[in-house]
């Protein structure tokens, strides 16, 4: 059963399914459309981190140059509670989150013991990758 604190902001581009899916398991969803559609990805990426969501998205490369896992002169580094990247095919997208949320739960969990909880979690195709 999903922990009653863990949250989920959905970028626009992920199929609606994935965030069916999450909600209808019991997580807390909050879609970008509904509350800033259009948004730019900087602002998805102050919204995630204000909210303490993981967020969801499809938009790997520009959300990566936002928000890198170490942080340079030039970016600031974010706190918030970490980004899926959904980077396989649009029609897996429901199957995979639904495979592998109880380790994206786990992973979420186990960050909270440190000081920069961002956990980084890329689902492909037949794989995850984990950087925390």
């Amino acid at each position: 059963m999903p922990g009653s604190v863990l949250q989920f902001l959905v970028d626009e581009d992920v199929p609606v399914s994935v965030g069916e899916y999450l909600s209808d398991s019991g997580y807390g969803v909050v879609r970008v459309f509904d509350i800033m559609p259009g948004a730019n990805d900087a602002a998805v990426l102050e919204l995630a981190e204000t909210m303490q969501c993981v967020l969801v998205t499809k938009n790997k490369r520009h959300f990566n140059r936002l928000s890198p896992r170490e942080s340079s002169s030039t970016s600031r580094k974010y706190h918030h509670a970490g980004v899926v990247y959904i980077c396989c095919k649009e029609v897996l997208a429901r199957s995979r989150t639904e495979h592998w949320i109880d380790l994206i739960e786990f992973e979420w969990a186990r960050s909270r013991r440190f000081a920069d909880t961002k956990v980084i979690i890329e689902m492909r195709d037949t794989l995850l990758r984990i950087a925390r």
